[in-house]
């Protein structure tokens, strides 16, 4: 498959246009290299997570947290995740951290290697948004 320059620099546009109030860039390591099975458990992660971070504002408002899912994997390297994951309470970003590890260690497909940062430049969504030809 061969992805354009002009088709990346839109997508990179697109993401780059998303107003994020404290964005956090993730990547979630999976024990399968089932495609079907890895999108089911991404799902279920981020439906514990919203549950357990926004809690009643998840089950009566139906708020939800922002996230951007990229993933990737092959043969060669283990199946991952890579999240831009909006935690829009600046101040419980502690609180937010631990939900993440906790929310995916619970999955089925979870592995514990979870790598969890601060977005402060756009070279996480570069980097999300790199295909290979």
């Amino acid at each position: 498959m061969v992805i354009d320059e002009v088709y990346k620099g839109e997508m990179r546009s697109w993401l780059g246009d998303i107003n994020f109030i404290n964005p956090f860039a993730i990547t979630l390591t999976l024990k399968s290299s089932n495609f079907r099975e890895n999108n089911q458990n991404i799902r279920h992660f981020l439906n514990r997570l919203n549950q357990s971070y926004l809690q009643n504002s998840y089950r009566r408002y139906k708020k939800r947290l922002t996230v951007v899912v990229a993933s990737e994997g092959n043969g060669d390297i283990r199946n991952h995740h890579h999240l831009i994951l909006d935690n829009p309470y600046v101040e419980r970003d502690g609180e937010f951290v631990r939900k993440v590890k906790d929310s995916w260690v619970r999955t089925e497909l979870g592995l514990r290697k979870i790598e969890i940062e601060k977005m402060s430049s756009d070279g996480w969504i570069k980097y999300i948004t790199k295909f290979k030809s």
